[in-house]
C-alpha cells in the first residue's frame, strides 16, 4: 500500500504542468503580503519567459535559458510598442530568480537554474534621471499657487522631494499620517509592507499648511481621509505623472530620463553630495539593503568624473595641443591656487591667535 502512495505521488508530480508551478508560486507571494501589483508582475514574468523562451517543462530549464530569455527581452518591444527599460528587465530577472529558488526549496525542481549563474546585466542598466539642484529649484519655484490645484501640487512635489518618498507612498497618505508641528510623517504600509516615520522639511510644512488649511474646508470629498486629492477623491498616480510632466514642460527641463520617480532619486543623491550618512539615507528611503543605497553613490562618483574632466588640464580640450590659450589657462589656474593659498594662510594665522 505504501508503495502504491509512493508510486501514485511520484505520478501526480510529473503530471504537474507549468500552469500549476505557476498558482503555487502566486499563492504564496499572497501568503506573505505582497502587494497586488508587485504578485502581477511577478505572474506576469514567469508567464512570459515560458512563452518566450518556449519552456514545455519548468523542471528542465537551464542557464542558458535565463540568459536567452534576457538577450531576447532586449530585442522585442512591449504591448504598448516601447522598448523593455534596463530596469524592468532587471526586474524581472529578479522576479525569476526568486521564483526558482522558491520551487528548489520546496523540492518541487530538482536543480535551480540560478544556482551557478552568472548575468553580467550591467550593459542594460539605465542611468538614474537626476535632477541638479538648480533643475529642481527651477521646477519647484514654477508651481504656481494662487490656485487649489496650485497649492496642492506644489505641497505634492515640495515632500516627495523632501522626504524622498514613492509615488504609492504619497498617494496613499492620509491627514492622520502628517504631523505638521513635529514636520514627521508615517509612511504605512511601505515596500515590503513595512511602516516607516519620514521626517520633512520646513517649506514642506508651510506649502503643507497653506494646502490643507485652504483647500479642503469647502470641499465635500468621497474621501475625507486623504491626504491629497483631485475633484473629489484620492489623487491617483496617473494624474500625478500628467501633472508632473506639464510641469516639467512648463519650466524648460526637456529630458528622457527623468520621471516622477527622480524626485526621490534626486532627493538620496542631494542628500549624499550635502555630506549626509549613507545609513541615514536608507532609513529615510526606507531601503531594507543597504546596497541599494550605496548605488547612489556611483552617481556621485559620475559627477565627480565629469567635474574633473571639465576642469583638469589633462583632461580637457586644452591637452589636445600645447598652445597660448592651453598656456594662459594653465597661468589662470596657478594664480587662482596662489590666491586660496594666501586665504587659508590666513585663516591658519587667525586660528592660532585665537
Amino acid at each position: 500500500m505504501c508503495l502504491i502512495n509512493v508510486i501514485q505521488e511520484y505520478l501526480e508530480v510529473e503530471m504537474r504542468n507549468n500552469q500549476y508551478f505557476v498558482n503555487e508560486y502566486e499563492k504564496y507571494l499572497i501568503g506573505i503580503n505582497y502587494k497586488k501589483n508587485t504578485v502581477r508582475f511577478n505572474v506576469y514574468t514567469i508567464k512570459k519567459f515560458i512563452s518566450l523562451c518556449m519552456i514545455k517543462d519548468i523542471k528542465d530549464v537551464k542557464e542558458d535559458d535565463i540568459k536567452r530569455f534576457v538577450s531576447k527581452m532586449v530585442m522585442i518591444k512591449s504591448a504598448h510598442k516601447k522598448d523593455y527599460s534596463p530596469q524592468t528587465i532587471n526586474r524581472m530577472v529578479s522576479c525569476l530568480k526568486h521564483f526558482f529558488v522558491y520551487l528548489y526549496r520546496n523540492e518541487l525542481i530538482l536543480t535551480n537554474p540560478f544556482e551557478d549563474l552568472v548575468l553580467n546585466l550591467r550593459y542594460i542598466e539605465r542611468t538614474r534621471g537626476i535632477l541638479s539642484c538648480e533643475e529642481i529649484n527651477r521646477f519647484l519655484n514654477s508651481i504656481e499657487v494662487e490656485s487649489d490645484y496650485g497649492k496642492r501640487n506644489r505641497a505634492l512635489f515640495e515632500l516627495m522631494y523632501s522626504s524622498g518618498l514613492r509615488i504609492s507612498e504619497v498617494i496613499n497618505l492620509n491627514l492622520e499620517d502628517v504631523d505638521l508641528k513635529e514636520r514627521v510623517l508615517v509612511v504605512r504600509n511601505g515596500k515590503g509592507g513595512k511602516d516607516r516615520y519620514v521626517p520633512f522639511s520646513k517649506v514642506s510644512e508651510s506649502f503643507l499648511r497653506l494646502y490643507i488649511e485652504n483647500c479642503r474646508k469647502e470641499k465635500k470629498l468621497i474621501d475625507e481621509k486623504a491626504l491629497f486629492i483631485g475633484q473629489r477623491r484620492r489623487l491617483k498616480k496617473s494624474g500625478i505623472r500628467v501633472i508632473f510632466i506639464k510641469i516639467l514642460k512648463e519650466c524648460g527641463i526637456d529630458r528622457k530620463d527623468i520621471t516622477v520617480h527622480s524626485l526621490r532619486h534626486t532627493a538620496a543623491t542631494h542628500l549624499l553630495e550635502g555630506g549626509a550618512d549613507v545609513r541615514y539615507v536608507q532609513e529615510l528611503l526606507g531601503h531594507e539593503d543597504i546596497e541599494t543605497t550605496v548605488r547612489y553613490t556611483h552617481v556621485l562618483m559620475e559627477h565627480l568624473k565629469r567635474e574633473y574632466k571639465s576642469v583638469h588640464p589633462r583632461e580637457n580640450k586644452y591637452y589636445e595641443e600645447v598652445n597660448e590659450e592651453y598656456l594662459e589657462e594653465l597661468n589662470k589656474l596657478k594664480e587662482e591656487r596662489i590666491k586660496r593659498k594666501k586665504i587659508n594662510n590666513k585663516k591658519n594665522k587667525r586660528k592660532r591667535v585665537i
